[in-house]
């Protein structure tokens, strides 16, 4: 609801979406690039809300920016890679809307899918 409340481009966007916990998943979240997010409850158990943020709106922009869609055969780990750096870009410079400083909080150390 936060995410409505501060930016509502992406808080509308993440409605639509189903997410789905998954314990098994290997890293904080995954999406579809359609309809699905999948969350891992037990590695974003911890993070802040702001890094919360970060990872959904990271996982929404695989779904707006079409990035399945649009491999056409490039190197899957690459092109994965080459589009995490682009979203992360994007979802860091999201501005807080009633003070100084970005929205979301990335996470530190960690490699987004």
């Amino acid at each position: 609801m936060q995410m409505i409340e501060h930016h509502p481009f992406w808080g509308y966007l993440l409605l639509q979406m189903q997410v789905v916990f998954d314990e098994t998943l290997p890293t904080y979240a995954a999406t579809d690039c359609l309809r699905y997010i999948w969350l891992n409850p037990t590695r974003t158990a911890t993070l802040s809300l702001r890094q919360l943020g970060f990872v959904l709106v990271h996982e929404l922009a695989h779904q707006l920016q079409l990035t399945t869609a649009r491999a056409r055969g490039r190197d899957p780990v690459c092109w994965h890679r080459a589009t995490d750096y682009a979203i992360n870009r994007i979802v860091t410079q999201i501005p807080h809307p009633s003070r100084a400083g970005p929205l979301y909080t990335p996470v530190d150390g960690a490699l987004i899918d």
